[in-house]
């Protein structure tokens, strides 16, 4: 390296004969034999992708609540009909939403984790309602080894903030592999490693056909080798019940081992699961419904949860895990939350993440 000055800065110029394929007197070759996976780091600054539910997480993005979100104006704008907000067991108190996330952070960064914000503005503008509610994190966003998958949301209260997850993205430098388009409707919650290269999709009131047509060859890209459709089964007109992601039902919490609900599952899945020789912990609804399927492994071993879910913290620990609970009763109420939702994975996303066992 040779490092020059002028009066923009200093900067280091690779010596030519360290350049790829270069020849002196000749124009510059084609760089055809160098993957973009070769090149990602040095490129874009970091080793991004986070294609595993077990692997030790590095960088994690999440999303702090706005206090402006609970001005007077916009909860009487919701309380026209608390169903539609997804506000049916009633607002959060957001005094302690915050309480609540801080300890939240406090966990991350206790594990050596880097913790980066998604920073989205006092009030996001949602495309048809304002403020968009319930985006405490990026977890609809899919981070793959390489880059990110930015979704299209399925529901009119959340959409729009797909904008402000690309803008976030490319200011951290992410590259951004696909953008869901077209009629197609894919959100992150629905997707669950196995392992890198098995992946499950939950397909239904927030994927359809379409979006998974759409990011099914990006998956493959990125090295995944067999993608298992799930039928999520879900009530029409019930709030209080339903379970729009797979992640609200189902998550990987150690080497051949999950944490699922049935009920809202299709039993070709079950047998899936069987067949790949996973053990299964079943969460009875009650639990189900306070998030006790959205379990964050932060390390092989470790994993964090929803406080108040005993019957599944204790079938963990029979396991040999190390358990982690933390208070999240706000944002368990809170859109997701009114239908079963709302744990530490929906409140977050893994960015730069170890790829943890293979099946």
């Amino acid at each position: 390296m040779a490092m020059v000055q002028t009066r923009s800065g200093a900067y280091n110029l690779r010596e030519l004969k360290d350049i790829p394929h270069y020849e002196p007197g000749r124009p510059p070759r084609p760089l055809f034999d160098i993957s973009f996976m070769e090149e990602l780091e040095p490129m874009w600054g970091r080793k991004w992708g986070a294609q595993s539910a077990l692997g030790k997480i590095h960088v994690i993005m999440v999303s702090k609540p706005s206090r402006e979100e609970f001005a007077p104006e916009f909860l009487e704008f919701r309380s026209q009909d608390p169903a539609f907000f997804g506000a049916v067991r009633g607002e959060p108190d957001p005094i302690l939403m915050q309480s609540q996330y801080d300890y939240f952070l406090s966990i991350l960064r206790g594990e050596g984790i880097e913790v980066l914000e998604l920073n989205l503005p006092p009030v996001p503008l949602g495309l048809y309602v304002t403020p968009v509610t319930g985006i405490h994190g990026p977890g609809d966003c899919v981070m793959l080894n390489g880059g990110v998958i930015i979704p299209r949301l399925s529901i009119a209260t959340k959409r729009g903030c797909e904008v402000y997850w690309t803008k976030r993205f490319a200011e951290l430098g992410s590259p951004i592999l696909y953008t869901v388009h077209g009629y197609g409707v894919f959100e992150g919650g629905n997707v669950a490693w196995l392992d890198p290269r098995h992946v499950m999709i939950g397909v239904g009131l927030r994927c359809n056909d379409e979006g998974l047509r759409q990011v099914d060859p990006i998956f493959r890209m990125a090295g995944v080798e067999e993608i298992h459709p799930v039928h999520l089964t879900s009530y029409v007109e019930r709030s209080i019940g339903n379970q729009h992601h797979l992640r609200s039902v189902f998550s990987m919490v150690a080497e051949r081992l999950c944490v699922l609900y049935p009920p809202r599952m299709d039993h070709s899945t079950i047998e899936y699961l069987r067949s790949k020789k996973i053990k299964l912990i079943e969460a009875p609804e009650r639990e189900m419904l306070n998030a006790a399927c959205n379990i964050l492994s932060l390390r092989p071993g470790k994993v964090l949860m929803t406080a108040g879910n005993p019957v599944v913290a204790s079938a963990l620990r029979a396991e040999g895990l190390e358990v982690l609970e933390m208070e999240w009763t706000e944002k368990v109420k809170q859109g997701g939350g009114a239908q079963g939702g709302g744990g530490p994975i929906c409140s977050s996303m893994s960015l730069v993440r170890e790829p943890g066992p293979m099946l």
